[in-house]
């Protein structure tokens, strides 16, 4: 009998042992939490630095970050990517002031790390009306509303659908911040940029308006037959915070593809810019491009 309440003695003192052993370690890292030690495999960076990406709300975040449009030493700009990079952390923690300052910490550190490998091309796409097919020029010409005509300025964030964070925050926070809304995005570009036709070879354009007809592929925010204009933008440099509080980088378009539909599986025309940069023999081409010695705005410091 006593050689049994010894036993069972020795038992409840090593499972207050362990449970001791466990809380103690506990403290210093919340259950079901990300390791706020994690290494920078473990943070949410889906891109390389080489991949065209969507202009989204995050990819921005990404962007901005590796060309200077947010500050290390600014806190609300750590808060920002925390918050956008992983939401259920940031909810979880906020309140929780040791093991916050140690997650802020360990973002800062990867930041400064490895904001210089964040993504820094974007792929924007643009839809267009077409009009009648010309027979005699083989080409369609442009509705006048999705025309550019010696465009230096491109504004990319309006023509995305996701503006708004994927994290929704409140105002209970120890901190006061904002709600960490992103304002128009727009790409000075380093040559102007001209669409005002599309050339399509007579037997294209007919497989293009019997697609239209058969997918009834018409928007209600462009005139005449819709097509999909992705233009891929290299990002140089971060010029400033415009007044209404968005962003204007310095870039340069190198690819443009026009397809019938979204998901891109019919191709209209594809050309490298760079490969045509004499105006005057392409006008009113697909791009027009010239570099005429004016300096794009923000661009004399770029070069």
């Amino acid at each position: 009998m006593l050689t049994r309440l010894v036993f069972r003695i020795a038992v409840l003192f090593m499972a207050i042992f362990i449970f001791a052993s466990a809380s103690e370690g506990g403290a210093n890292e919340p259950i079901n939490s990300r390791n706020v030690n994690a290494g920078p495999s473990e943070y949410k960076i889906p891109y390389r630095s080489d991949e065209y990406i969507e202009p989204t709300f995050t990819n921005f975040e990404f962007i901005l970050w590796r060309y200077g449009g947010y500050d290390l030493e600014d806190e609300q700009h750590i808060l920002r990517f925390i918050a956008l990079n992983d939401c259920k952390l940031f909810k979880r923690y906020m309140n929780y002031d040791l093991e916050w300052a140690r997650i802020k910490q360990r973002y800062k550190d990867f930041l400064k790390e490895n904001h210089e490998m964040f993504p820094g091309r974007i792929r924007v796409r643009i839809p267009i009306g077409l009009k009648r097919f010309d027979e005699e020029a083989s080409s369609f010409t442009l509705s006048e509303d999705t025309q550019f005509d010696n465009v230096r300025l491109l504004p990319v964030k309006r023509f995305d659908s996701g503006q708004q964070p994927t994290c929704e925050l409140h105002s209970n926070y120890l901190e006061s911040y904002s709600q960490y809304l992103l304002n128009d995005v727009a790409v000075s570009l380093k040559y102007p940029l001209t669409l005002k036709e599309l050339p399509v070879p007579k037997a294209e354009a007919r497989k293009y308006i019997e697609y239209v007809q058969r997918h009834n592929n018409y928007n209600k925010d462009v005139e005449g037959r819709v097509a999909y204009t992705f233009y891929d933008i290299d990002i140089f440099d971060y010029i400033r915070k415009t007044e209404s509080g968005g962003h204007l980088f310095y870039g340069e378009v190198v690819n443009v593809e026009i397809y019938a539909n979204e998901d891109k599986s019919f191709l209209l025309y594809k050309v490298n810019p760079r490969d045509q940069i004499d105006t005057t023999a392409n006008r009113n081409s697909i791009i027009g491009i010239k570099d005429d010695g004016d300096e794009t705005e923000g661009s004399k410091d770029k070069k």
